[in-house]
């Protein structure tokens, strides 16, 4: 069996803001090449998710587990705070003071 890696929420954060850096500093060269400057939204949750590998022939990777729908919802909620990123667990302290 595989041993589970896990990564923390700061070692995710700080990633994330490498990329939105390098995104910043390239942003002429993204223009000029594409038309556009990248964008990306992240949330954090964490939670079981069951992994599986299907079909013989073609695989495919599916997912499974209520963390997927919750992501989802709390990604959508970028919008309305009007954030790039959002972390749950702050979304929930906020909520529960």
């Amino acid at each position: 069996m595989a041993k589970k890696k896990y990564w923390s929420i700061k070692s995710v954060s700080s990633c994330l803001q490498k990329i939105d850096v390098e995104i910043n500093n390239n942003k002429e060269e993204y223009v000029k090449k594409f038309g556009l400057v990248p964008e990306f939204k992240t949330c954090f949750h964490v939670e079981e998710v069951t992994v599986s590998e299907m079909d013989i022939i073609k695989k495919d990777i599916g997912y499974t587990g209520d963390v997927l729908n919750t992501t989802a919802r709390i990604q959508a909620q970028c919008n309305d705070h009007q954030s790039q990123n959002l972390d749950f667990r702050e979304v929930g302290k906020k909520v529960s003071s």
